[in-house]
C-alpha cells in the first residue's frame, strides 16, 4: 500500500515533471519490488510513466525526446522525504516496446499500484490505459515474452548468486519470480486464449507447481525481504542455486516451441492519434 503522504508526494513531483518538461503524463504506476509484492519498509520507490509532448512537437525534424530519468539528486525530486526514483517513455517508444512484447513495458500495465488521478486513468472503461491493457491481454507474443523473463533471469542468477559466497537475499528472489513467469507462460501454451502472467512473486508461487522444498524456501525469502532483510548478505543457498541453474537449462529448450504471435498495430495508431489530438500544441 501507499501512503497518503507518500501519494501527494509523487503527485506533486510528477506535476512539477509535467510543468518543467511541458508534456502530459497519460498514467503513473509503481513498479519494481513494491509491485511485485515483495517490497520491505525501506524499499526505494520506482515511479514509473507514460507521457505525450504536445502533437506540434512531433512535426519537426528533430524528434522531442522519447524518455525521461531523474535519479534522486535531481532538483525536481528535491521535495520527496523517500528514497526513490522516477522515469517515463514517450508513447511512440512504449508503444514500439509492446510491439515486441516487451516485458518491462507490459508489466506497466500490470502494477495494481498507480498516482494520479485513479479512476480517469485506470477504473474508467473508456479510458486509455484500460483499451491499452485490453489489446495487449488479447494479443501479446507469447514466445518473445517468455525469453524476456528467461534472459532476466538468467542475468541475475549468474551475476549475482551463481558461485558467490554471499548473495544478498533478495536477488533470489529476482531469479525466481522470472522463471516462474516462464513456466507460466508454458503451462498455457495449449490453451485457445493465453494470459499474461501475474507480476506477484506471491500469486506466481501459487499457480506455478513448484517442489515443497523449493516452495518453503521462496515463501521464506519473501517473508524475510518483507520485514527488512533483502539487504542482507548471507551464505549462498545450494538448493537454490540447482534449482535454478536446472530451471534455465531445461526453460531454455522448452521455450523453443512456443507459438510466436504478431501483435496488432492498428489500435495502437488510434490511440495515438486520439491523444495527440486531445494535447495539439502551438501550430
Amino acid at each position: 500500500m501507499i501512503t497518503t503522504k507518500v501519494l501527494i508526494q509523487v503527485n506533486d513531483t510528477l506535476t512539477r515533471i509535467k510543468n518543467q518538461k511541458g508534456i502530459k503524463i497519460l498514467w503513473a504506476i509503481e513498479s519494481g519490488s513494491r509491485a511485485w509484492d515483495m517490497h520491505s519498509p525501506n524499499s526505494d520507490y520506482d515511479v514509473r510513466f507514460v507521457f505525450t509532448h504536445p502533437r506540434s512537437e512531433y512535426l519537426k525534424l528533430n524528434h522531442p525526446e522519447d524518455n525521461y530519468v531523474f535519479s534522486p539528486d535531481n532538483p525536481l525530486l528535491d521535495n520527496l522525504n523517500i528514497d526513490g526514483d522516477f522515469a517515463g517513455w514517450d508513447i511512440f517508444k512504449f508503444f514500439s516496446l509492446l510491439e515486441k512484447s516487451n516485458g518491462t513495458a507490459i508489466e506497466w500495465l500490470q502494477s495494481g499500484i498507480a498516482y494520479l488521478d485513479w479512476y480517469s486513468a485506470f477504473l474508467s472503461p473508456s479510458n486509455t490505459y484500460s483499451k491499452i491493457l485490453n489489446y495487449i491481454e488479447r494479443g501479446f507474443n507469447q514466445k518473445a515474452l517468455f525469453y524476456h523473463y528467461l534472459a532476466l533471469a538468467k542475468n541475475n542468477f549468474y551475476k549475482y548468486c551463481q558461485d558467490k559466497e554471499l548473495v544478498r537475499t533478495k536477488k533470489y528472489l529476482y531469479v525466481a519470480r522470472p522463471l516462474l513467469a516462464c513456466h507460466y507462460l508454458l503451462n498455457q501454451k495449449d490453451k485457445a486464449e493465453q494470459t499474461l502472467p501475474p507480476v506477484s512473486i506471491e500469486r506466481l508461487l501459487k499457480m506455478v507447481p513448484v517442489e515443497e522444498h523449493i516452495y518453503g524456501t521462496m515463501t521464506d525469502l519473501v517473508a524475510r525481504k518483507r520485514v527488512g532483510f533483502e539487504a542482507s548478505e548471507e551464505p549462498g543457498i545450494p538448493e537454490l542455486d540447482l534449482w535454478a541453474k536446472t530451471e534455465l537449462e531445461s526453460l531454455s529448450v522448452l521455450g523453443v516451441d512456443l507459438p510466436v504471435r504478431k501483435v496488432e498495430t492498428y489500435w495502437m495508431d488510434e490511440i495515438i492519434r486520439d491523444e495527440l489530438e486531445k494535447y495539439p500544441g502551438t501550430s
